[in-house]
């Protein structure tokens, strides 16, 4: 297990005492065990420091060219938004 510590975290709150980030991102394996404070982290646990790095999410972009006789991302008429919303 590792922990990621001393980074800007999406979502959490930074309410340390000197304004620096609190939290800490638990990490077994490739599944993300916790996100809590860095003083409720097990001291034997491995510790990145991310020197104020951001940490978000991982977004996936899903993109539908088309549907439903509509290719918005061919013609980029509206009406094809409409059809593929429709459909």
């Amino acid at each position: 297990m590792i922990a990621l510590v001393n980074g800007q975290f999406y979502g959490a709150k930074h309410d340390s005492d000197d304004g620096q980030p609190a939290w800490g991102l638990v990490i077994d394996g490739h599944r993300i065990v916790d996100l809590c404070p860095v003083d409720k982290i097990d001291k034997r646990i491995q510790r990145i420091d991310m020197e104020g790095c951001s940490v978000v999410p991982g977004f996936i972009d899903l993109l539908a060219n088309g549907a439903g006789g509509g290719a918005f991302g061919v013609t980029a008429h509206y009406d094809d938004l409409v059809q593929m919303s429709t459909t």
